[in-house]
């Protein structure tokens, strides 16, 4: 049985914490605040005449990602580190020292919930000074699936990062596949709801915000749990010997 430690867990997390650089906390908030102001106007023109689309569909992607894939150190970036080899540099340090696979997992992803936490303040915060009065009604159903949309977003970022081998133009179909999923996705939701995501998850916020918690809450433990099986099954499988 492979116990999880977590002393080490503590320690791992404070050691990217510490060796974040100060600014990129900073561009974490900044940008954070940008979308809680941005998704605030985008809100307000929503109640009163515009639809939402497919673009503003990648929008609140970014917004729930974008901490994810921007403000984390170089080591944790998935990058081609020797011949088809995509990992983040970090695991090739990791798996060299004394840490069980399950505590690295869990190390990995408390830090990823931890700047996805202090962005999704600052983004929620913004929103509630920008937003007018009358439309706080549904901020707390709002918040509640932003965040677990947020933690459910990091999660998958953080399962990249074990990596493996692969060819660059296998990186490159799957980055557009999914992008391609995306829009696919929110055009499903379109076709059988009448509604594009974001438009959709508004009007749930607001009429039925106990069910729209109820399915963003089963999609995000979906989501989390692929995320787990993704890193165990490449932190087992991926030779970090280069």
């Amino acid at each position: 049985m492979i116990i999880l430690n977590w002393n080490h867990c503590t320690q791992l997390i404070k050691f990217e914490l510490r060796n974040t650089p100060f600014y990129k906390y900073l561009l974490n908030i900044g940008v954070a605040i940008i979308f809680g102001w941005l998704f605030a106007d985008i809100l307000s023109n929503y109640f009163t005449e515009s639809r939402s689309t497919p673009v503003i569909d990648m929008l609140l992607i970014i917004g729930i990602s974008a901490n994810s894939y921007m403000f984390r150190g170089y080591p944790f970036f998935l990058r081609e580190v020797n011949n088809n080899l995509y990992i983040a540099p970090i695991q090739i340090h990791l798996r060299q020292l004394p840490f069980s696979e399950k505590t690295l997992i869990v190390s990995r992803l408390l830090s990823g919930f931890i700047f996805s936490i202090m962005s999704s303040i600052s983004f929620i915060v913004i929103l509630h000074i920008f937003l007018t009065t009358h439309h706080l009604a549904q901020i707390v159903s709002f918040s509640i699936c932003w965040l677990m949309l947020v933690l459910s977003s990091s999660s998958f970022v953080t399962a990249a990062e074990p990596g493996s081998a692969m060819t660059k133009f296998y990186a490159t179909f799957w980055t557009f596949f999914i992008v391609f999923l995306f829009f696919g996705a929110s055009t499903l939701i379109q076709r059988i709801t009448g509604h594009y995501f974001f438009e959709w998850y508004l009007i749930g916020t607001k009429e039925a915000p106990l069910l729209l918690t109820i399915i963003i809450l089963v999609l995000s433990l979906l989501l989390f749990r692929l995320s787990l099986y993704y890193m165990n099954k490449y932190l087992s499988e991926t030779d970090y010997h280069i």
